[in-house]
């Protein structure tokens, strides 16, 4: 169980962390959501230009290692603090061991997204990836999903990451076989044209 979080995410002494009055804290939400607009453009802009060449497109959301997802509290009090991050976890695993495993993985999620340093995809950056397949016309591969059928608990995915997201040698087997039909499919269809 991870219910306090590791020594090794605390703020650097001095760090405007510390400050409640800080900007901090609007500033990184700022920039997690200009990422989440950096992606969305980066992404639209390959996905016209294989429009343009009619070429078919399969995305993946991202899955995370979630008992493993690095979380960085702030210092200052209020969303996204030690004791709301705790909170978090400890939901989704008591959602985990009443067998409501999506609702887990939301909860784990819920801290990821909170986390004053967010480091794993966020729900934006996954919900991305969905409009615009949608948009676009494109195969998805819901990567939440995938790694953990089978999962005992909903938010283990055992022996499937090295880490908190990078898939091991099972993980990346389990996403060659989501990807391989859809690829095959759009493979198929291109070639007959």
């Amino acid at each position: 169980l991870v219910r306090a979080l590791p020594s090794r995410h605390a703020s650097p002494k001095g760090s405007s962390y510390a400050d409640p009055d800080s900007p901090i804290r609007a500033d990184i939400q700022r920039m997690t959501a200009l990422a989440v607009t950096h992606y969305r453009w980066n992404l639209e802009a390959l996905l016209r230009a294989a429009a343009a060449r009619d070429v078919p497109v399969v995305l993946a959301t991202v899955a995370t290692n979630y008992r493993f997802a690095w979380l960085q509290a702030y210092r200052s009090a209020g969303v996204g603090d030690r004791g709301d991050l705790e909170r978090r976890t400890a939901k989704a695993e008591e959602l985990a061991q009443a067998g409501r495993h999506p609702e887990a993985r939301a909860a784990w999620q819920s801290a990821i997204d909170e986390s004053a340093w967010p480091r794993e995809a966020t729900t934006a950056i996954n919900a991305t990836t969905r409009e615009l397949a949608q948009q676009y016309g494109c195969a998805l591969v819901d990567g939440d999903t995938l790694f953990y059928l089978g999962s005992p608990d909903g938010i283990t995915a055992s022996g499937r990451f090295w880490d908190d997201l990078h898939p091991t040698r099972e993980g990346h087997e389990l996403l060659a076989r989501a990807f391989t039909p859809l690829v095959v499919e759009a493979a198929s269809a291109y070639d007959s044209r």
